[in-house]
């Protein structure tokens, strides 16, 4: 279960990171280097979309923890996006993920001690165990008879990137609001 006090560890940590250049492409770099599968799946990618979704989706993935229901809508979005009929990511990517996100924290939290990579696997263990939960028995048919058409159209990404720019705004709040205080 994941504690208020694992959850200022991980959003000041998270902050720290943020504010030091490079953090997200130094963490897509060593992702894509991790595997050819994964490099494949990126390919197309725009990535200042790609780094503003996951910028936003760290934050869900803690106001969840929390039972926050937007950041689990957000969350259950994700799963579903990321599952076998829509973009096939295999469960065991997300263990991959969390081991680059975790170096590249190491990399650019001058404070990073056992403590903090404790935080940030439990803040993130939620949503990774619902991402590999989900990702075996997802449907297009799920989004609805308007969306199943989209998944081979090139606006398929603009719409994943405005539902999750749009959900992440609506639950966070105010653009540039922190979930919590301390940083």
């Amino acid at each position: 279960m994941t504690t208020e006090s694992d959850a200022d560890l991980f959003n000041s940590s998270l902050e720290r990171c943020l504010r030091t250049p490079g953090f997200l492409d130094q963490f897509y770099e060593l992702f894509l280097s991790s595997s050819d599968e994964v490099a494949e799946k990126f390919k197309h990618t725009d990535f200042d979309r790609q780094r503003k979704i996951l910028k936003g989706s760290l934050y869900m993935l803690m106001l969840a923890s929390f039972g926050v229901p937007e950041a689990r809508q957000h969350l259950d979005r994700l799963a579903e996006l990321h599952g076998r009929k829509l973009l096939n990511i295999r469960p065991e990517l997300y263990d991959l993920w969390l081991e680059c996100m975790l170096k590249t924290v190491e990399a650019f939290d001058p404070r990073f001690d056992e403590q903090t990579a404790n935080a940030w696997r439990q803040l993130l263990k939620g949503g990774i165990d619902l991402m590999k939960s989900q990702s075996s028995s997802c449907d297009a048919s799920t989004w609805g008879p308007a969306f199943a058409p989209l998944v081979a159209d090139e606006r398929f990404e603009r719409l994943k990137v405005d539902v999750l720019r749009d959900e992440t705004h609506r639950a966070v709040g105010k653009r540039g609001q922190k979930p919590f205080g301390k940083m």
